[in-house]
């Protein structure tokens, strides 16, 4: 055997031993004065090694290291192909991540758990040849560090991961790296499969070549087979070279351990003669056999309680959502506590400090954390002022939102209101004691039983000074409503009114009143009319209808800028059951809410989510009469949100399970062609903001259903008829009601 001798750096002199079967060998004396060898690839270039130390002890002469000694360097370099600019690389990710996870103070902080201590299967046995607890023989599969036995077949991994949260497993790990020792367990499940890459991660990325030999024992062939080809790719090939595999022949595995370990290191149950005092040759009082973990152990669930100094926070961030709480920090050396659980999972949970240009570092780095089965709680001093971010992982539902919503505004049952339609959780909402100071009669009783006919109450929702509007409307498509001669199906209406809200202005509460007088067509809710106020006057309306109005087939919901073109009206509401607990509308699929708006702004307060649920625009809907009570106690048990149209159909109409449906051709929002007869075809209704745009709609609509011609051009128009049919015929049958509320195409949203 050759030996070469290199000085590498200030401090020890390293040497170079290469063997028969040309492997070479760092090294150094340590393990209380015995030789520790690590092993490097065959043909490897001793001078390159050399180099590569010097190298490596320069470029992280400024680091703070736990070990610095040539072998320490020697473990990160041996990793990376001795390449002393990534071997750099991964040793200062390392040192930031001991730091991070307070590492150097584990073995002072941390103590095991009793289920650890009395269930986890791990222990050291003796020593090898070499005089270093080198290797780890492993039931199943597993890798170690020392000359340990963690007998893994009888490891109850569920029981243990019920019992304790990621962290503890991961700090267990850590902890037993730290005290020269390693875990090994058998991955059966889908968590443990997770945990197992978490492991693999720490154990190559933080500890390199801290196994001299691994052995895997009674090892079978197929599940281990799945699990190496899972974790191979994140394994150095110069760790894979340590692994030694065998299967059930006893004299195989028993032949190979003894020629590293000497017999009176290793249990007589694995091939040595050790026993334990008793005569045991599985020598249990030198490590732990493992076993099942008693259900008394499992975690529970408790809510956690505010600490002197600390604020209860109820957050809603469903599954793929995020959530951040920002706190600014004036002040240094301030703590950060936390303490926080979840329901329904576990989230991912990430602190991190917002610098000067955007820059943001890392306090405790994105990843997974089991709060949903113990509470996850930590602390931070603050080396500096700033805005420090504490991020969890959308909108989870209406459900999640009742809740959050609930305990956020301190929101109580009112124990003394009953429920309108049960199951739908406490009572929050008083709807049933609204008031109105000028009112309209209630509805009318069916002109005749006839069964297929379908009465409607209509309701404009506008604002108290909006007279000239109201004034336009009446003037307008209301009177298609009272003059239907020329509707195949007519509609029987049997309410009409203009929803407003009260007014501190005493002019125009005079002139409401006049107006009502009038036209007996105001409905007045008391509560003031503003934007923030109108999920209230909508509940207010259905109030009004659930105690006046019922039974009705349907009811027509619009903003006083919209024209409804009754004649398609009817024709689609003829289409629809009025049995069925329905809403129609058209989609507004869910986005951001809008922070900063003008008109509708809502405060990350009023709304802690990065996207909004998916509703029908709230301007024109129709309603089945069949909803209107279950909707009405939907709101009873969801607490009040001030966009209206994402409240009653985005929350309640969902909450009150009722069936949503959209049309593009429902509702068209400010539609360029609202003057073509052709458009006036395929609408029901449409947004005109102003008194010429509503009158030019009334005309060409009311022209359009008084010419025939017109209504065959169109429809001509429209299906593209070949210049060799029979056009009478197939014109005629596409202007047919049916075919025509086949057109609109009612979707699920």
């Amino acid at each position: 055997m050759d030996v070469m001798q290199y000085p590498l750096g200030n401090q020890r002199v390293f040497s170079v031993q290469c063997g028969d079967k040309g492997t070479c060998y760092g090294e150094r004396q340590d393990c209380n004065g015995n030789y520790h060898l690590t092993s490097l690839a065959p043909g490897t270039d001793v001078n390159k090694v050399a180099k590569a130390v010097q190298q490596m002890r320069i470029a992280v002469g400024d680091c703070k290291l736990p070990d610095y000694t040539d072998q320490y360097l020697i473990k990160w370099l041996s990793v990376q192909d001795f390449d002393a600019v990534r071997a750099e690389k991964m040793l200062r990710q390392c040192l930031e991540w001991r730091q991070l996870n307070r590492v150097d103070e584990i073995l002072d902080v941390y103590t095991p758990s009793e289920v650890f201590k009395k269930y986890y299967s791990d222990g050291q046995v003796g020593f090898d040849k070499f005089g270093c607890p080198g290797y780890r023989i492993i039931i199943c599969l597993s890798v170690t560090s020392a000359v340990f036995i963690s007998a893994v077949g009888r490891v109850d991994p569920k029981g243990i991961f019920l019992s304790s949260i990621k962290k503890e497993h991961l700090d267990f790990f850590i902890w037993l790296e730290e005290t020269y020792a390693r875990r090994g367990r058998e991955a059966t499940d889908g968590t443990v499969v997770q945990q197992m890459f978490e492991v693999v991660k720490i154990k190559t990325g933080y500890y390199p070549m801290e196994n001299r030999r691994i052995f895997a024992i009674n090892a079978p062939k197929l599940s281990f087979q799945l699990m190496f080809t899972m974790v191979k790719p994140f394994v150095p090939e110069c760790v894979l070279g340590t692994i030694k595999v065998f299967g059930s022949n006893k004299a195989e595995w028993t032949a190979a351990l003894l020629e590293e370990i000497n017999a009176d290191q290793l249990p007589a149950f694995y091939g040595g003669t050790m026993t334990d005092p008793d005569g045991d040759p599985k020598c249990p009082s030198k490590f732990n056999m493992g076993g099942e973990v008693p259900q008394t152990y499992y975690l529970k669930n408790s809510a956690p309680v505010p600490k002197d100094n600390m604020e209860a926070v109820n957050i809603i961030a469903g599954a793929g959502g995020r959530k951040k709480l920002k706190l600014n920090v004036t002040f240094a050396r301030s703590v950060l506590r936390w303490e926080f659980m979840t329901e329904g999972g576990d989230i991912r949970f990430r602190v991190y400090i917002k610098k000067s240009k955007g820059n943001v570092v890392d306090i405790i780095p994105l990843d997974r954390v089991d709060s949903h089965l113990a509470m996850e709680e930590g602390q931070f001093t603050c080396d500096e002022p700033g805005k420090y971010v504490f991020e969890h992982a959308t909108y989870g539902g209406v459900e999640n939102y009742t809740r959050f919503m609930t305990a956020h505004l301190g929101l109580k049952e009112l124990t003394d209101v009953e429920p309108l339609v049960t199951g739908m959780g406490p009572v929050i909402n008083d709807v049933t004691s609204f008031q109105y100071p000028i009112s309209i009669a209630p509805c009318r009783e069916k002109v005749n039983n006839n069964t297929n006919q379908r009465t409607l109450f209509v309701a404009v929702i506008s604002a108290p000074n909006n007279f000239e509007k109201r004034a336009t409307i009446r003037s307008t498509w209301p009177s298609h409503l009272k003059n239907q001669s020329n509707i195949n199906r007519p509609l029987d209406l049997v309410g009409f009114g203009f929803i407003v809200g009260l007014t501190n202005n005493k002019t125009f509460q005079q002139k409401l009143t006049e107006e009502s007088a009038k036209h007996n067509d105001i409905l007045q809710v008391n509560v003031y009319d503003k934007y923030r106020n109108l999920s209230v006057k909508a509940v207010g309306l259905l109030n009004w209808l659930n105690s006046r109005c019922s039974p009705v087939d349907f009811v027509l919901k619009v903003d006083d800028d919209v024209y409804v073109n009754v004649h398609n009206l009817a024709t689609v509401l003829h289409s629809f059951s009025p049995s069925e607990p329905s809403v129609y509308g058209r989609k507004i699929a869910g986005g951001s809410p809008l922070r900063n708006h003008s008109k509708w702004p809502s405060s990350f307060e009023e709304w802690p989510w990065s996207r909004v649920p998916n509703y029908l625009q709230g301007a024109g809907i129709v309603i089945t009469g069949s909803a209107v009570r279950s909707l009405l106690a939907a709101v009873q048990t969801t607490p009040y949100f001030i966009w209206d149209d994402i409240y009653l159909i985005g929350l309640c109409a969902v909450k009150a399970r009722l069936k949503l449906l959209t049309s593009n051709k429902f509702f068209v929002d400010q539609p360029e062609m609202y003057a073509d007869p052709c458009f006036v075809r395929s609408a029901v209704m449409w947004t005109s903001p102003s008194a010429d745009h509503m009158n030019s709609s009334h005309m060409v609509t009311q022209h359009f259903y008084q010419s025939a011609a017109k209504q065959r051009y169109c429809v001509f128009k429209t299906y593209l008829f070949g210049p060799n049919e029979t056009l009478g015929a197939l014109v005629d049958s596409q202007i047919s009601e049916s075919a025509l509320a086949s057109e609109f195409n009612f979707q699920p949203i």
